[in-house]
């Protein structure tokens, strides 16, 4: 049984050492260049990639209004261009692209009462590069910001982020170092939320949900 051990542990010995030296081979491909800045800087944006095309959405100003910047860079031309901005700006939004379509979920803006704090949204959104549109989808069961997205084929899951605690009333948004609702901020799968899961035309994806409690 000794034996065998050692030579188990001299031939992983000897597989990471060929690991080690090949790698430096290995990540020496590629190199960072500059690009054209994007002419409207900002603070926590969000993106996606459509047909080789980079779009950028969001931002935030210092005193937590939503930009709501929108943006289109072509890497073959090395140019942005500038699209129009969602009826419902937000910061620390989601975002995810299917097809020829980029969608924003939930995100943070300013509260109705006019005071600086992060309110959650519920909203979500399509903009189609066709028709250079954006159309309002089914809100998600929860209000939320600072949550993820990403598209797995004709589907969109939505997970994480954080809201107001339930049965609270926060008219003034959260502020840094209040409540807050971290049950959907756990980094755990979860059972989705059938609420959510609905069938659009087939030019559109499923869009799905992790807030169920």
């Amino acid at each position: 049984m000794t034996n065998r051990f050692l030579s188990c542990a001299g031939y992983g010995a000897a597989l990471l050492a060929f690991t080690l030296a090949a790698a430096p081979a290995a990540h020496a491909q590629g190199k960072w260049r500059a690009g054209a800045p994007i002419p409207q800087g900002a603070n926590e944006v969000i993106g996606a990639q459509v047909d080789g095309q980079i779009l950028v959405y969001g931002g935030q100003d210092p005193g937590s209004n939503a930009m709501g910047i929108f943006w289109k860079f072509d890497p073959g031309k090395n140019e942005w261009s500038k699209l129009p901005a969602n009826p419902v700006p937000v910061h620390h939004g989601a975002s995810a692209s299917v097809g020829r379509k980029f969608y924003v979920f939930g995100g943070f803006r300013l509260p109705d009462t006019g005071k600086v704090g992060w309110y959650p949204e519920n909203k979500a959104w399509v903009f189609d590069l066709d028709t250079q549109t954006w159309s309002a989808l089914p809100p998600m069961p929860t209000t939320r910001g600072a949550l993820a997205a990403v598209a797995v084929g004709k589907k969109i899951y939505v997970s994480g982020g954080g809201g107001i605690p339930q049965g609270m009333q926060l008219p003034d948004g959260l502020v840094g170092g209040g409540r807050r609702d971290h049950t959907s901020e756990r980094t755990r799968r979860i059972r989705l939320n059938i609420l959510w899961d609905r069938k659009f035309p087939s030019t559109s994806p499923t869009l799905k949900s992790d807030a169920k409690r």
